[in-house]
């Protein structure tokens, strides 16, 4: 194939130079639940379709006082159960035209460009692919909707959802350039088989007060029958996506619709509390002088965190928190409250005797646990802004399939486009994986935490 000279094997001869041939699962960036457990990772649990694990469901305490003539305590029986993680694949596409190669006639060095533009532009549809993923509950649902209108073949929908009964804010997940399409909540498809493209996306800022709509609009001669409480998905993706926060560090009661798992794992929620994990929202800790209401942020101090930090050590799963998560604005907010709280700047001395400071010099990067720990805060773009997630990562795992990598069907990367599209070329690129946790009840989420203290 040739394109004004330009050959598929010279587009494939340039990328035998180019740094990013393949990313393999320890080496991702952009994704700070994947950073967080490239210690975590395991290649080796998966069993056909699923990864197969063995979760503790009793962890029994026998300690006593032993004396003259008494008796050794009994041991009791440890409970595991089985659970099923799905394996998983995300993919993205770059592609190249014959019109845009028969314009880059310049040399190699012009048409070198357009390659590395549409590859750059897909490494950064990737990593935002990635977080959407680690954000979510494995369902690829992204907003609720609320209404919609059709305005001169423009339809324009508002979201509703919240952080306290969806995960996130309205269309805080949502781009323009997006392919998404919206479904009843019984599965009906309301948009074309083949999906919508996002145009504009305007984001309903609630800036610390009572949530607000956000909205996004594509093309369409009629509003599509879209109704209230219908989900929008992203195409073509719905319950086929990996396993992220929400799905795990929920109760399988505070979330509603597609946002509430249940089941997790394929276990009931209900039956097992190592699977619950922590949600605490305004009425559990906020100042009483702001008559604290779920849902609103409230006020707060340094005591929160640790008291949450606590409530899992002092809790039946017999694990630590060791990463918070949160949006730029609360860390910066923590950073905040720690110095109007200490009145100084504070270096702290961590269990290994080394002496780091607790913020930085804009942001807050750690946190000094009950015990003394230094526990690492890492910003998440996706994270409402005013929710903190606390995780033990010792439950939870990064389950890879091989490398992140081109799809390389012909056995290079760029390859001839599929279908009608003969005189354009492609690079498919992705790769199987998921998250599993073996426990949830060692993690939390902090709603309604302000920002602007």
């Amino acid at each position: 194939m040739s394109f004004g000279g330009i050959t598929l094997g010279d587009l494939n001869n340039y990328m035998k130079n180019y740094p990013s041939q393949k990313v393999v699962p320890n080496e991702i960036m952009g994704s700070p639940l994947l950073e967080a457990l490239k210690e975590n990772i395991d290649t080796e649990a998966f069993r056909g379709e699923n990864i197969e694990i063995l979760v503790k469901t009793r962890q029994p305490f026998t300690g006593k006082a032993h004396y003259e003539d008494a008796d050794i305590p009994y041991p009791k029986d440890t409970a595991f159960v089985k659970q099923l993680i799905p394996l998983r694949e995300v993919i993205v596409n770059a592609g190249l035209t014959r019109q845009a190669m028969m314009r880059a006639t310049g040399g190699a060095a012009s048409w070198g460009r357009i390659v590395d533009d549409v590859l750059r532009d897909q490494q950064i549809d990737f990593k935002w692919l990635l977080n959407l993923a680690c954000m979510g509950n494995g369902t690829a649902a992204l907003a609720r909707v609320s209404t919609v209108a059709n305005t001169s073949g423009i339809t324009t929908v508002s979201c509703d959802n919240t952080y306290t009964d969806f995960g996130w804010e309205n269309v805080a997940l949502l781009k323009a350039g997006m392919q998404v399409e919206v479904r009843a909540a019984d599965g009906t498809l309301r948009t074309p088989a083949g999906g919508v493209e996002i145009e504009s996306v305007s984001f309903g800022n609630r800036k610390n007060k009572a949530a607000t709509h956000g909205s996004f609009s594509f093309a369409a001669a009629s509003t599509l029958n879209i109704e209230d409480g219908d989900i929008v998905y992203l195409y073509d993706s719905k319950d086929k996506l990996p396993m992220g926060l929400l799905g795990i560090v929920q109760d399988g009661v505070h979330y509603s619709g597609a946002a509430q798992v249940s089941t997790f794992q394929n276990l009931s929620r209900g039956d097992y509390s190592s699977l619950r994990a922590r949600i605490y929202q305004a009425t559990d800790f906020g100042l009483s002088s702001e008559n604290p209401a779920d849902g609103v942020p409230t006020g707060w101090d340094l005591s929160v965190i640790s008291d949450a930090i606590a409530d899992v050590w002092r809790g039946g799963g017999k694990g630590r928190v060791d990463m918070l998560l949160c949006s730029a604005n609360l860390a910066m907010a923590i950073m905040r409250r720690n110095k109007a709280e200490s009145n100084i700047v504070v270096n702290v001395s961590s269990t290994d005797q080394e002496n780091q400071g607790a913020v930085g010099s804009m942001f807050a990067n750690k946190f000094i646990a009950p015990d003394g720990r230094l526990i690492p805060i890492k910003v998440v773009e996706t994270i409402p802004e005013n929710c903190l997630y606390g995780l033990c990562l010792d439950d939870l795992n990064w389950f890879p399939f091989g490398d992140f990598d081109f799809v390389r069907e012909y056995g290079e990367i760029w390859e001839p486009s599929r279908g009608d599209r003969k005189t354009n070329v492609e690079a498919p690129y992705g790769g199987f994986y998921n998250i599993g946790a073996e426990r949830c009840d060692n993690c939390f989420v902090i709603q309604d935490i302000r920002t602007d203290i």
